[in-house]
C-alpha cells in the first residue's frame, strides 16, 4: 500500500499580482496623506505609518479594497473559515533604510500587504515559522529546501503585488536600501460581529 500523505495544521500564504489598480492615485493619496498626517510608531522603524483609513473616501482606494475584500475571502473560504470583514487598513510609507520589525497582528484572522509602488532592492516581506521546527530540522545534508524544512522565506517587493496571510504568523518587512519611497497598504480582516468561533 502506498504511503498517504496528510497535511495537518499547514501554513498557507496567497499571492497574487492586481493589474487593474491606478496605483499612481494610491501613491499621491500615500504622499499627500503622510504631509497632513504625522502617523502612528508600531512594528514601523525610520519610516511612517498612517492611522486607520477609511477607503470609502478615496475612489481608487476604494476598489482597491474592494479588489482585496474578495481575495481574501476566496482565501477564507478555501480553508474553511467563511465570510470576513475588514477590521482596518493603513498605509507605510519607507525611504531608504525604512522597515519594520518583526510581529504578529492579534485580534485578527488574515493580515496582509498590497505594494503601490515597490521593487527589487527595496526589502522583501520575511515570513518566520512559528511552531518551533527551527529547533529540529537543521539537517545540512537535506535533499533541497521546500516548505516543509525552511525556517523563514521572503517574498520579493513588487508593484501591483498582494499578499495574504494568516494574522498569527509571523513577519516582518526588510530595510529599503533604495534611495525611493517603497509605498505599501496593509489591512486586517476578521469575522463578522457575533460569529461564533468553532
Amino acid at each position: 500500500m502506498d504511503l498517504q500523505t496528510e497535511h495537518w495544521f499547514p501554513t498557507t500564504i496567497w499571492t497574487t499580482i492586481l493589474d487593474d489598480i491606478d496605483n499612481s492615485k494610491l501613491k499621491s493619496l500615500a504622499l499627500d496623506t503622510m504631509k497632513k498626517d504625522k502617523g502612528v510608531v508600531k512594528s514601523n522603524r525610520n519610516g511612517w505609518q498612517s492611522d486607520g483609513m477609511d477607503p470609502g473616501k478615496h475612489h481608487e482606494f476604494g476598489k482597491l479594497m474592494d479588489s482585496i475584500t474578495h481575495k481574501v475571502n476566496t482565501a477564507s473560504h478555501q480553508v474553511g473559515m467563511g465570510q470576513v470583514n475588514l477590521s482596518n487598513v493603513w498605509i507605510n510609507v519607507n525611504g531608504k533604510g525604512g522597515y519594520n520589525q518583526m510581529h504578529t497582528h492579534i485580534r485578527s484572522m488574515f493580515s496582509g500587504v498590497y505594494y503601490v509602488s515597490a521593487k527589487h532592492g527595496q526589502g522583501g516581506f520575511y515570513f518566520e515559522r512559528n511552531d518551533g521546527a527551527e529547533h529540529f530540522i537543521k539537517n545540512p545534508d537535506a535533499d533541497c529546501l521546500t516548505p516543509f524544512n525552511v525556517y523563514s522565506w521572503v517574498h520579493p517587493s513588487e508593484t501591483g503585488k498582494l499578499i495574504i496571510f494568516p494574522s498569527w504568523l509571523k513577519h516582518s518587512v526588510e530595510p529599503n536600501d533604495i534611495d525611493e519611497y517603497r509605498i505599501s497598504i496593509s489591512f486586517n480582516y476578521q469575522f463578522p460581529t457575533g460569529t461564533k468561533m468553532l
